[in-house]
């Protein structure tokens, strides 16, 4: 555990997130029970949450059993970490006894996939802390920390270092909170998504699912002709929807999704066609491991994340590299988004009856979703916008960008229901301004992107160099590393005695060509840029860290540099003391 998740009161802890979650928009979608008392384990509001969410029982009656999905959110559980099977019976009990629907854990120690995957079989959801996520720059300006809803605590006995650091591990936790009501809404919508959500939704909507399968179906004709069917992944697969395309044309498909009952519906499925090439899993992909990752990374031809699902990820770049990696040379991205710019933000119809059934909110990262009934939630996402190109970009070679619907989604959805016309014209319209570079306007984003044909000769090269000079060595295997939290997981931690490679671009040209810098400091210590630029003579604006795409270029992957070994000329070597 890390020391910055020590000495946490869990009261107090508890009061933060409830008053945070009171004090944003998050409330008006849910309520908590303030009442809530449990004689199993000593949970009461000191220590636990009570939500309860809305469900479209009324509207239908025999697919639901209650109007209300409860979720137990447990803290005081933080330092436990065998969860041996009295415990899980307990909370099994506890679960049947107070008719909760999902109980979900706080805790401060890391679990490994296996106990994450027992339990889930126990129908427990588990929020581990995150250091990196809670030191990241987003909460640190110009040497302020910056919080956002802060929470005042009134006690002589803490000091505010300590306030500040629950009120940090608070935030964390109600940003996961945020993404867990994502899954509630898929638990909670899976008896109605494929007939009531899909088929007979709002007409947009319809419209983009519509499109997206079109999108798809022709990058699957262009692999095929590339001779290109071995592995698909469908990430955040749903229902199956996309999986069940995927499957006629590769030879293998792992699809998941972090919603059990969305995979059930899905498995269903498979079954009932006798479909043996789709491998479904329930796994939630951007803080679990796959258990299936061995055996198709590096092995894909196609990665598909639609409808969507690049906004629900928060962290985009890990979720690219991810991506990059399951790919072969040459296999393609299939990444759709809700867009920053869509033109719903700029022309607000002043009717209700719109025809979406979900609207971002960029500046508080949010996506209100509507379900049938006019039940609503509010869950996490992140538009795309020039940030998120950049990294895609920077990474993978970038295709084709569509954005759509574009004018349909300012339109009644009565009116494109009954008149068909009208419908039709607006369709041709949007399909016609999806392609357009100058008006990305369009409510969701596709990118379809591949990643390039590049021979990586770095450690070749390495070892070349080694038997040259007749070196001794030990080669260690493992997954990519891109923090020093990474390095101590996969290999070890040996203080001041491993190094790290910072790869830098000079923008402008010297000596006729554009120049890489590679800097090799020791793990622990952080690139000044001011002093390269000084040491070079050129200004700090001039010296970029090099794109992904460039540092591959240059024989290595991101998360796999060494200090050389490298494939290009054009490298600026230097001597200086840092």
């Amino acid at each position: 555990m890390d020391e910055f998740f020590s000495n946490i009161n869990v009261n107090i802890l508890t009061d933060i997130i409830r008053r945070k979650i009171e004090n944003s928009t998050l409330s008006k979608y849910f309520s908590i029970n303030e009442e809530y008392r449990s004689r199993f384990l000593n949970l009461d509001k000191s220590n636990s949450l009570l939500f309860e969410f809305p469900t479209p029982k009324r509207r239908f009656p025999k697919l639901y059993a209650s109007e209300k999905y409860r979720v137990l959110f447990i803290l005081s559980l933080q330092d436990e970490e065998n969860y041996h099977h009295p415990l899980l019976n307990e909370l099994k009990n506890l679960k049947s006894v107070e008719n909760i629907d999902k109980l979900v854990l706080w805790s401060r120690k890391n679990i490994g996939i296996e106990k994450i995957q027992t339990l889930k079989n126990f129908g427990l959801y588990i929020i581990q802390p995150d250091v990196t996520s809670l030191r990241k720059d987003e909460y640190f300006v110009k040497d302020r920390i910056v919080i956002p809803n802060f929470v005042v605590v009134k006690s002589a006995e803490l000091n505010m270092e300590y306030i500040i650091k629950l009120n940090l591990i608070a935030e964390y936790i109600v940003k996961r909170l945020k993404k867990l009501f994502h899954l509630i809404l898929s638990e909670i919508a899976a008896p109605i998504y494929d007939e009531y959500y899909i088929k007979r939704g709002k007409v947009a909507t319809k419209a983009i699912i519509e499109f997206e399968k079109r999108i798809l179906n022709e990058l699957i004709k262009r692999l095929k002709t590339d001779n290109r069917h071995d592995i698909a992944i469908d990430v955040g697969c749903g229902t199956g929807r996309h999986s069940f395309i995927l499957c006629k044309y590769f030879d293998k498909v792992y699809a998941f999704d972090f919603s059990s009952k969305m995979i059930e519906i899905a498995e269903g499925k498979k079954r009932k066609q006798d479909i043996k090439n789709i491998l479904f899993s329930v796994v939630d992909f951007e803080y679990e491991e796959l258990k299936d990752e061995k055996d198709f990374s590096g092995k894909c031809d196609l990665v598909v994340a639609s409808f969507g699902m690049g906004s629900f990820i928060e962290n985009t770049h890990k979720m690219l590299r991810r991506f990059y990696d399951w790919l072969k040379p040459g296999g393609f991205v299939f990444l759709s988004f809700y867009n920053k710019d869509t033109i719903i933000r700029k022309i607000v119809p002043n009717w209700r009856d719109t025809s979406l059934s979900a609207y971002i909110d960029p500046e508080s990262n949010t996506l209100t979703v509507e379900l049938p009934g006019s039940i609503k939630y509010s869950i996490y996402a992140k538009p795309y916008d020039n940030n998120i190109e950049s990294l895609i970009k920077g990474i993978f070679v970038v295709d084709e960008i569509y954005t759509f619907p574009t004018l349909m989604s300012l339109m009644p959805n009565d009116l494109l229901e009954k008149d068909k016309d009208k419908f039709g014209l607006f369709k041709h319209i949007d399909e016609f301004l999806s392609s357009n570079e100058r008006y990305r306007l369009g409510h969701y984003v596709i990118v379809i992107a591949h990643k390039p044909l590049i021979t990586l000769e770095g450690y070749s090269n390495i070892l070349k160099i080694l038997k040259k000079n007749k070196a001794k060595y030990k080669i260690l295997e493992h997954k990519p590393v891109y923090t020093i939290e990474d390095v101590k997981r996969e290999i070890g931690y040996f203080p001041n005695c491993m190094i790290k490679t910072v790869v830098f671009k000079i923008k402008a040209k010297i000596e006729g060509k554009i120049l890489f810098v590679i800097v090799v400091l020791l793990a622990e210590k952080r690139v000044n840029k001011d002093i390269i630029a000084k040491f070079l003579g050129i200004s700090r604006s001039k010296l970029k860290f090099a794109p992904e795409k460039d540092i591959l270029r240059l024989g290595f992957p991101v998360g796999g540099i060494a200090p050389f070994g490298f494939k290009e000329n054009n490298i600026k070597n230097l001597l200086m003391k840092i």
